[in-house]
């Protein structure tokens, strides 16, 4: 239900979907511009997660 505010809370499952649908729309207009925008925005968080663990050292 849109009109209640819990459904949006961060790292809810509406909140989700809803973030990856707008970096979708976000690429595509990118990638219909013909700019040189390489990496999908999902892509892009996989990349600065996994260099965050390798950045931690024991």
């Amino acid at each position: 239900d849109c009109r209640q505010t819990r459904s949006f809370a961060p790292g809810s499952s509406n909140a989700v979907k809803l973030s990856r649908y707008f970096d979708k729309v976000i690429e595509k207009k990118y990638h219909g511009q013909g700019s040189n925008y390489m990496s999908s925005t999902a892509d892009r968080r996989r990349m600065a997660s996994y260099a965050n663990k390798q950045a931690h050292v024991d």
